[in-house]
C-alpha cells in the first residue's frame, strides 16, 4: 500500500480486517499543486500567500477494473503573485 497515505491505509485495513468498520468520507475533495513530487508523507504544497488556493473537485466513479478516475469539473489555478515550478498535484 505504498501509494496510499498512512491514514488511508489504516482505514482500508480496518474496513477489510476489523469487522467492516466504515470510514467517514470527507465532506469534499480538492486538488492542490506541489513544488515537489508529492508522497504519502509529504506534499510540499504551494504557499497560499502566493495567490494560490486549492480547487474543489468532483470525481466520477472509478473505471472498472479500478485504476483511474476523472474529475467532472475544470480546475483553474492562479494568478500567482510569485513565480514557482509545479512538480505535482495532490488530491
Amino acid at each position: 500500500m505504498a501509494a496510499l497515505s498512512a491514514y488511508a491505509a489504516k482505514l482500508l485495513l480496518d474496513w477489510m480486517l476489523a469487522g467492516g468498520s466504515a470510514p467517514t468520507r470527507p465532506p469534499g475533495q480538492a486538488v492542490g499543486l506541489s513544488t515537489a513530487v508529492p508522497s504519502s508523507v509529504a506534499g510540499s504544497e504551494i504557499a497560499t500567500g502566493s495567490g494560490y488556493t486549492r480547487q474543489s473537485a468532483t470525481f466520477a466513479s472509478a473505471a472498472s477494473p479500478a485504476g483511474s478516475a476523472s474529475n467532472s469539473n475544470s480546475l483553474s489555478f492562479g494568478p500567482f503573485s510569485n513565480a514557482c515550478t509545479v512538480s505535482g498535484a495532490q488530491v
